[in-house]
């Protein structure tokens, strides 16, 4: 079962991907995030009002746009109809319905609690969708602002520089050689860039090179790898989202009512591939041999002290569940907050750097321009 969390491509994959990356399905269809909390919250609250859901779930398919997701809808609405039970007919589907998901259903349908497991994996799902979103903006923001800032920068280098080289050759009579220095580099970059023999192997390279470095850290954010909790003032941002899926996960899977060695193993396919999922799946082991989770937590050193210290007094109270819920949230309001002061940070950062450049370009400019009005 460790293994099939690992592969599990649901919602989870949908946050770690954090650039828009959607599910692919069996009939090469995609479905939205949207359209996946849309079904979840309406299910759960089908399931809180009592209704029969075989037949909620023949007006909901008519409520879903995605033909694909439509036609699973059905499928699962005729299989529910025949008697087979909500989760059996989803786990046909699993590239929609991850392991984690239908373990808990299957939980709250073995234990009778099937609307509360519905509205939690409805709470779950969109606390998740947030908080990707919340990730997305942080990183996004800032690469848009810059992309808009270097497309000025090449506009002025491309069109405007080249009317004042004209000026200064023509009207001043100068030559470009006794120009001042910052005049001759901004002059000499214009005319590198304006050269496209000289330009465009340049820009083919650096779209590669971006391009890569793209492909690179896409890949780094979907398997949340070691490499993003060393990304300045990035990484602190990706370790709490990290543990804020590990508390949340786990605590919504033993409150379901799943074993902890289930619980590890599926929470340990949410983490990505880093320390995190090693340390739960030690953990799990030694579970399996006895030993209680946060004495192995606390061999990690992985995992935050304060972390540490409520996982035991949780586990030793008999309030574990608890504790991860208490955790949870905290964990999600510092991945907001981190998010709101790396754009606060970032923004102004970015305007200093283009006034600084337009401060450069028009000393380098005008200076010129200056002497030229001097000696008429």
């Amino acid at each position: 079962m460790a293994d099939d969390a690992i592969r599990g491509d649901t919602l989870e994959k949908e946050f770690d991907a954090l650039l828009g990356r959607r599910r692919q399905q069996e009939d090469s269809t995609r479905i939205s995030v949207d359209q996946f909390l849309f079904f979840n919250r309406q299910i759960a609250s089908m399931a809180r009002l009592n209704l029969p859901l075989s037949v909620g779930l023949r007006s909901l398919a008519k409520e879903v746009r995605h033909p694909g997701f439509r036609k699973v809808i059905e499928d699962v609405q005729r299989e529910m109809e025949q008697g087979i039970p909500l989760q059996e007919a989803m786990g046909k589907y699993p590239k929609i319905f991850s392991p984690l998901y239908l373990e808990i259903l299957k939980a709250g349908e073995s234990t009778g609690n099937l609307a509360e497991v519905l509205e939690e994996l409805a709470v779950y799902s969109e606390e998740m969708a947030d908080t990707r979103t919340k990730l997305v903006h942080a990183i996004a923001y800032p690469a848009f602002v810059s992309g808009i800032s270097l497309m000025l920068i090449l506009y002025i280098l491309i069109f405007a520089v080249p009317q004042f080289k004209s000026i200064f050759t023509e009207a001043g009579g100068k030559k470009v050689d006794d120009l001042g220095f910052m005049t001759q580099a901004i002059l000499v970059t214009s005319d590198l860039i304006r050269n496209w023999k000289v330009s465009l192997p340049g820009f083919a390279g650096l779209g590669i090179l971006i391009g890569a470095g793209i492909v690179f850290v896409r890949r780094a954010i979907r398997d949340f790898n070691p490499f993003v909790f060393k990304i300045p003032a990035f990484g602190k941002m990706f370790r709490d989202v990290t543990l804020f899926k590990i508390c949340r996960t786990l605590g919504d899977l033993l409150r379901s009512g799943v074993s902890i060695i289930e619980a590890l193993s599926l929470t340990a396919g949410t983490a990505g591939k880093n320390r995190f999922r090693t340390a739960l799946e030690d953990m799990r082991k030694s579970v399996e041999n006895g030993e209680r989770m946060s004495e192995e937590c606390k061999r990690s050193a992985v995992f935050p002290e304060t972390m540490v210290w409520k996982l035991t007094m949780g586990e030793e109270r008999g309030q574990l569940e608890d504790a991860l819920d208490e955790l949870a949230t905290y964990y999600r309001r510092e991945v907001g907050l981190t998010c709101a002061k790396i754009t606060n940070l970032l923004e102004p950062v970015i305007l200093l750097a283009l006034s600084a450049f337009v401060g450069f370009l028009v000393l380098s400019l005008y200076l010129p321009l200056f002497s030229l009005h001097q000696v008429s």
